[in-house]
């Protein structure tokens, strides 16, 4: 036993001097919240009102999922049948249960032959921020799509987001926000309103306020994509 002491010690000066090694990035939190996205069009052979009773059992039996936070389905304003759903889910795991519960779902086949099938693949992004200012109904649903201009890191955009969150504290109507980011790069703001009216007096307002301005310069306009609609009761 002493002699394995001894060359323990020996060997201390030697293990001192070698180069630390890197220590794994830890992996995401699965009960971070995700943000599921996705554009529903009609098929041809679907009448807005088949449409409208489909999407209406899907999204019951959507919230019915272990993990389900929150569903908002909106009429999107550029027509031409599209519906947007926007469900926030506990964690990846939730969401990844529910797809696989649905699969199969009465109630989800209906919704898929309701619409058009290129239109049911759906963008997962994780929750980096959230806001809320008003506990009231969502009147109109702002769906931002955007890439970071060329340069601008996670960090600083982050950064410029929560600089301008007393911009977007103090506007009218504006009923909360969060921000999501996905794996390939792309981000989503995620804006509640209370009405469609609210949004139109206020929300190109909000650009002209010097923190919001100063994190949407550090956005890319060529890579950046609105979504909005009025919230289907």
């Amino acid at each position: 036993m002493r002699l394995r002491s001894s060359a323990l010690l020996l060997l201390l000066p030697v293990l001192a001097g070698l180069p630390t090694l890197p220590q794994p990035t830890p992996a995401p939190r699965v009960d971070t919240p995700i943000l599921e996205f996705v554009r529903d069009r009609a098929a041809a052979t679907a009448d807005a009102t088949a449409l409208a009773t489909a999407a209406k059992a899907f999204d019951a039996t959507l919230a019915k999922c272990d993990g389900h936070g929150a569903t908002w389905r909106a009429t999107a304003v550029d027509g031409g049948g599209i519906t947007l759903r926007a469900t926030r889910w506990n964690s990846v795991e939730a969401a990844e249960a529910a797809a696989l519960q649905l699969d199969g779902d009465a109630t989800a086949k209906a919704f898929a032959g309701a619409t058009m099938p290129e239109q049911h693949s759906a963008a997962h992004f994780r929750q980096l921020r959230t806001q809320t200012y008003h506990d009231a109904p969502c009147g109109h649903l702002e769906v931002v799509v955007f890439r970071t201009r060329p340069g601008v890191t996670r960090e600083a955009n982050l950064q410029k987001f929560d600089a301008a969150e007393a911009d977007f504290a103090q506007g009218k109507g504006l009923l909360g926000h969060s921000l999501w980011l996905a794996p390939d790069g792309h981000w989503v703001h995620l804006l509640l309103w209370a009405s469609a009216d609210d949004y139109a007096k206020t929300g190109k307002a909000l650009f002209a306020k010097p923190g919001v301005g100063g994190w949407i310069r550090s956005l890319d306009f060529q890579r950046f994509v609105v979504h909005r609609g009025d919230v289907v009761r």
